[in-house]
């Protein structure tokens, strides 16, 4: 998948609306936070909070995905058992983009 985005906010969107599909509200009119009209709300720092990125986990082991997680040399490497993983400088971002690579194929037959 895209080991080229950083562990950050649009990262975090990403993984919202993909992996624990986080919708816009219909009524938002501006964010609370940034003020930005249509913000998405829900949106945890996934990339970057264990805490936020195990549920990155829990919402993929709803679709019967188990995770492997593991220590290199590097940083982390997570695979969601698909015979493909990501690796990363921490487990937050290697687990969102494992994740993101996880369900890629599946997001192609969809559209």
């Amino acid at each position: 998948m895209s080991t080229e985005l950083p562990a950050g906010r649009e990262l975090n969107i990403v993984v919202a609306q993909t992996i624990i599909e986080v919708k816009k509200s219909p009524d938002a009119v501006t964010c609370r936070n940034c003020g930005e009209a249509g913000e998405l709300y829900g949106v945890m720092p996934y990339s970057s909070d264990i805490g936020a990125a195990w549920e990155v986990v829990g919402a993929m082991a709803s679709r019967g995905f188990g995770v492997a997680l593991s220590s290199t040399p590097m940083g982390f490497r997570a695979e969601f058992l698909t015979g493909c993983g990501e690796s990363a400088e921490t487990a937050p971002h290697a687990i969102c983009l494992a994740a993101l690579r996880a369900v890629a194929p599946t997001q192609r037959e969809e559209t």
